[in-house]
């Protein structure tokens, strides 16, 4: 479990041209605070809570990803 002290809204689109709009919420250390470094990380996917309910994406699969709203402290 963890703490999440982050949240951007995102826009995901996939290889094959599926689309997703969603909730980002991580845990970074303060220098690497960006919704780029988290889906830098080591980690091959990562959750993104939709109105549809909580996707795990496969960031391999991700042909872009962008943010379209003001980021927010958690």
């Amino acid at each position: 479990t963890f703490m999440t002290t982050r949240e951007e809204r995102l826009r995901v689109r996939l290889l094959g041209g599926a689309a997703f709009e969603g909730m980002l919420r991580m845990e970074q250390p303060e220098e690497f605070n960006r919704a780029s470094d988290f889906l830098n990380g080591d980690e091959d996917f990562f959750p993104l809570d939709c109105p549809e309910g909580v996707l795990l994406l496969n960031k391999w699969r991700m042909l872009e990803a962008r943010i379209f709203e003001v980021p927010r402290a958690a």
